[in-house]
């Protein structure tokens, strides 16, 4: 009877022992693992670079480890999804493009919705800069507007934003336009810069060394004001279009939905101490990049829904086929 009392205490103690240690183990202080950055695009562009600064950031004052995964395919649905299907704890993000929720799922097929995601860090808003060939007759939108032939312009694909916003300019200027697709921003600038299309509107950041030497001439950006840089490059609403400005690509972090409330109220500060770093905000100001006009949750709860909605009725006045229309 001793032995077995003994043999008894001994097991209760390691009972006591393990539940202790369960409960420090969920009770671990956030974070206290590995964080996976999914960036749905191909190394090399804006949105990796931006990715796996941030990620850097997030690691040296998370302490610790960011891994950046690339996950390119189907407009950012690849990946997406995949980040779809990720653990709920916080330690699982992916850079979200408006894209991927407002045009994409109107052209193609996609598995998720916004529902599924929570958005809790800023990234980026990039503009876009409508430009011609330095020896076009086309100088400035008001030449744009006097164009009687028919004219071909960039886009990056059928719904992308920079469609919808060159699209419904020259829409409104009543031109007889074709949309020509490229597979990126440096493409389509080649394709102006070459003479292969009549204009062209480009990432900020990749059309500003040739605007600066003079290959190619700025009509306008596709924002409600002019940007800091470039004082003297009209603004679509300033030139009376106001139907196609707000047309950026607008980049998030979000996590899936149902990750805990206390997880995202410590995560979202961590994610605001990276983007707001100097070594960050010289990436943003360098690369001509703005600052997100929507803050946490409220890009996936009211931003998207907005986009969508206008997305559905330019895609009618542009012609584009929907999948659901």
């Amino acid at each position: 009877m001793k032995l077995r009392t003994r043999m008894m205490a001994s097991i209760g103690a390691v009972l006591a022992l393990t539940s202790v240690a369960a409960c420090d183990a969920g009770d671990a202080e956030f974070p206290s693992d590995r964080f996976e950055l999914i960036v749905p695009y191909n190394p090399g562009g804006s949105n990796d670079t931006a990715g796996r600064l941030l990620a850097a950031e997030l690691e040296s004052i998370s302490g610790q480890q960011v891994v950046v995964v690339n996950r390119p395919g189907g407009g950012a649905a690849v990946g997406i999804t995949e980040a779809m299907r990720a653990p709920a704890d916080g330690y699982n993000m992916v850079i979200t493009p408006n894209s991927a929720f407002a045009s994409v799922p109107l052209v193609q097929e996609v598995s998720y919705t916004p529902e599924d995601f929570r958005s809790v860090g800023p990234l980026y808003d990039q503009p876009h800069i409508i430009v011609s060939h330095k020896d076009s007759d086309i100088q400035s939108l008001e030449d744009l507007e006097q164009v009687s032939e028919r004219i071909t312009y960039t886009i990056l694909a059928q719904g992308h934003v920079t469609h919808l916003s060159l699209g419904t300019v020259l829409d409104d200027m009543g031109l007889d336009a074709e949309p020509v697709p490229y597979d990126s921003a440096t493409d389509s600038l080649q394709a102006v810069t070459s003479g292969q299309v009549d204009v062209g509107i480009i990432d900020m950041n990749i059309a500003v060394p040739q605007l600066e030497s003079g290959d190619v001439t700025g009509l306008a950006i596709n924002t409600e004001e002019r940007h800091p840089a470039f004082p003297d490059l009209v603004s679509l609403v300033e030139a009376g279009y106001p139907d196609g400005a707000g047309y950026l690509s607008r980049n998030m972090i979000s996590i899936p939905a149902d990750t805990p409330d206390d997880v995202v109220a410590q995560l979202e500060p961590l994610l605001k101490e990276a983007y707001e770093s100097d070594a960050y905000q010289q990436f943003m100001e360098e690369n001509y990049l703005l600052e997100p006009e929507y803050e946490g949750a409220a890009f996936i709860e009211e931003f998207i829904p907005e986009e969508r909605e206008r997305l559905v009725t330019a895609f009618e006045d542009l012609g584009i086929e929907r999948i659901d229309g």
